[in-house]
Parts: C-alpha cells; sequence; structure tokens
C-alpha cells in the first residue's frame, strides 16, 4: 500500500467499525426494546418479526465489526489465524444475509396480507416465523 492511499484506508476501516458498531448496538437496543414489551404485544407477528429480523441483523453486524477489527493495521495475526477466521466468521456472516432477507420477506408477506384485507392467512405467517432460521441455512 503507497503512502498516499493509507489515510483513505484507514479512513475506510474507521467508517467500517463506527457503522458497524451502530448497526449493532440499533440491533440490540430494537432487541431489548421488543423484549420488554408486556407478552400479548410481544407475541403479535409483527414485533416477533422485527425481533427475528434484528437478530439476523446482530448476526451481520457482529461478523462485520469482527471483519473490521480484524483488517485493522494495528491488528497482526499470523496467516493462518486469518484463514480460521474467516471459515467460521465469512459463513455466519452470509447465513446472516440470508436469515435476514427471509425475514425481510416474510415481513413483505405480513404487509401483503394485511394490504389485501386477508386476516385468514396472518395465524399462517404466525405459525412459519420459526421456520426463517431452517430457511436461510
Amino acid at each position: 500500500m503507497s503512502h498516499s492511499n493509507r489515510p483513505s484506508a484507514m479512513t475506510a476501516i474507521a467508517a467500517s467499525l463506527v457503522a458497524n458498531s451502530l448497526s449493532l448496538g440499533a440491533c440490540i437496543w430494537l432487541d431489548r426494546k421488543i423484549g420488554s414489551m408486556p407478552e400479548a404485544v410481544r407475541q403479535r407477528l409483527f414485533p416477533r418479526q422485527m425481533r427475528n429480523l434484528a437478530r439476523a441483523d446482530m448476526l451481520i453486524s457482529g461478523t462485520l465489526l469482527i471483519f473490521s477489527v480484524v483488517n485493522s493495521p494495528a491488528v497482526r495475526l499470523q496467516p493462518t489465524f486469518g484463514l480460521v477466521l474467516c471459515w467460521i466468521f465469512g459463513p455466519t456472516m452470509y447465513f446472516g444475509r440470508i436469515l435476514s432477507a427471509c425475514c425481510e420477506v416474510q415481513i413483505a408477506l405480513g404487509v401483503a396480507v394485511v394490504w389485501y384485507r386477508r386476516p385468514d392467512l396472518v395465524p399462517l405467517l404466525s405459525r412459519t416465523t420459526w421456520a426463517m432460521v431452517p430457511a436461510s441455512a
């Protein structure tokens, strides 16, 4: 890396650290906020969907935060340790991305069910919130 590119690389790493930390913090806040709601509200379809989405996004943000720290010039890792981290956290990140997309699809289906006034389909969606994890595997 040339000396002239060093400040921009450091800026990109710092921005990544800040963005992933804020994203992870927001997901944790949302998960705790929904978790503190009364049981009757927490068990409704939309809060459960949002909590699942927040947890999936925690996987992504947490993994990207670890990658940002590892890629920092201040961290010097042995090449084999870096490979092990990639083998562990690479699939975790992709699993989180697919899980997040599945959660978003289910939220969109929930909106469509309400939009088209088909309350008879809400119990079906409600019973399938757990299926997002196997669907993303």
